[in-house]
């Protein structure tokens, strides 16, 4: 949604939610964000669950990394699975140790290099892959197609 509302209505990103909160009537009229979900689905991707150990275990991380609350909740979900894999344009996680950052806007210049971007993530696999900031991610995807 802050995205396609940023684009949209010409604001910044950081002032963007701000503006959304006071301004209902445009959060309305903001509609490409709805297929966002069947987008990710259509990709067979599998969202996972937050528990109190990961939300735990996250201040360990915000402590070694100096991440904010929801990347080191990321970080912690992503151990508890054994992921190393990460799609973000976030460069936060680029320090964790053992993490394998892919950003999406290379994942998108792979593309227009001849490279598919569906192909790079069969190489992956679905299962050892994590997604961070799935609304920029997904734009980025449908943008690519």
């Amino acid at each position: 949604m802050i995205i396609e509302a940023t684009t949209k209505l010409q604001i910044e990103p950081k002032a963007a939610i701000h503006y959304l909160k006071t301004h209902p009537l445009d959060v309305k009229n903001l509609v490409e964000h709805i297929s966002i979900p069947e987008k990710i689905q259509a990709f067979g991707v599998k969202i996972l669950p937050i528990d109190m150990e990961d939300i735990l275990n996250s201040n360990k991380i915000k402590k070694a990394y100096g991440l904010l609350t929801n990347d080191a909740i990321t970080v912690a979900i992503m151990n508890r699975y054994n992921l190393r894999n990460i799609a973000t344009n976030d460069p936060d996680f680029e320090q964790v140790t053992g993490l394998v950052v892919w950003e999406t806007h290379r994942v998108a210049f792979l593309k227009s290099k001849g490279s598919t971007f569906k192909t790079s993530l069969i190489k992956l696999n679905y299962s050892d892959f994590t997604l961070s900031r799935m609304a920029r991610f997904t734009t980025s995807i449908s943008s690519i197609n």
